[in-house]
């Protein structure tokens, strides 16, 4: 089966911050902010959602597909990609603007706030749906370019592709009638539980309206694991226990990777979520999205454990 991974590729400037955000934010200056904090452990990685999820995948023994952009900047990014063996015939570089890069600052209790430059990723990726042979594939629609997310989504739909939309970041620019649109298009859609509520919000639709819209909902929940609904059904997923948490950054990226894994090995929706969670656990152990290492040997005895 191959899977094809659409999303942002970028360039991850990792900090942290000893302090607590909310000490420094006063209530009654929430329309006037001008704060600045003394950050440490500045690290660059490779990122990007479809680049972390590519990641997962990869370690899990698959050989994913990317649709997405790089800048001029690329070339780090380009080696590494070809030496996981990662397909990148639908990357497309852009020779006049950057490389998409986040910058992301981790305080004491793991909130986080991100700065993202969108630079290559304002470009639509060389995806041509005329070259693909669309029969036993599956897809996830990961944050990226928005034109790239709706025209992947219907896309799919037409050709009959088992896809997962993971619009997550990406809600802020998102129409309510596209939202709607992408949400009935796909076969599941996954967030965590605050970008549940922007769906909520953005579309003026009840939780259990976007279930049957979307057919299947998955939620992730931090250490609190995850829960899946069906209509009729639901699941809840325990998180997995992590000795010392590193870096959350992209530990839903690393899920959604053990998550497609999961259902390419033909296993059912809660064992796939509960090898995404395995996998995330790794990610959060370790600085950066693309750091950490697991086999699926290696999880699957986790999950027999």
């Amino acid at each position: 089966m191959k899977v094809l991974v659409s999303g942002s590729l970028a360039y991850d400037r990792i900090m942290d911050y000893g302090g607590v955000f909310g000490d420094h934010l006063l209530p009654d200056k929430l329309d006037d902010i001008n704060v600045s904090f003394t950050v440490d452990n500045l690290t660059e990685n490779f990122g990007g959602t479809a680049g972390n999820i590519a990641y997962a995948l990869h370690c899990l023994g698959e050989t994913p597909l990317l649709l997405g952009t790089l800048g001029y900047d690329h070339h780090r990014y380009s080696a590494r990609l070809k030496e996981l063996n990662i397909d990148t015939t639908y990357v497309k570089i852009i020779d006049n603007d950057a490389t998409s890069s986040g910058f992301v600052t981790t305080d004491s209790q793991d909130n986080q706030i991100t700065a993202f430059n969108l630079g290559a990723m304002k470009y639509e990726c060389d995806f041509n749906e005329d070259s693909m042979d669309f029969s036993d594939i599956i897809a996830i629609i990961a944050p990226g370019n928005i034109q790239d997310m709706v025209r992947l989504s219907k896309i799919y739909y037409e050709k009959d592709v088992y896809s997962i939309f993971d619009p997550s970041q990406s809600l802020p620019v998102w129409a309510k009638d596209d939202l709607i649109t992408a949400i009935r298009q796909n076969d599941v859609t996954i967030s965590n539980l605050y970008e549940l509520s922007l769906i909520e919000s953005i579309t003026e639709l009840r939780k259990e309206d976007i279930i049957e819209l979307a057919g299947t909902l998955i939620t992730t929940k931090g250490d609190e694991g995850s829960e899946f609904f069906m209509t009729g059904n639901h699941s809840s997923i325990n998180s997995v226990s992590v000795v010392d948490v590193v870096d959350p950054t992209g530990a839903g990226d690393s899920y959604r990777g053990g998550l497609l894994k999961g259902l390419m090995e033909g296993w059912t929706l809660d064992k796939s979520c509960k090898l995404g969670s395995i996998v995330a656990s790794k990610a959060v152990a370790s600085r950066g999205t693309q750091n950490y290492f697991i086999t699926f040997e290696e999880s699957c005895n986790c999950i027999s454990d």
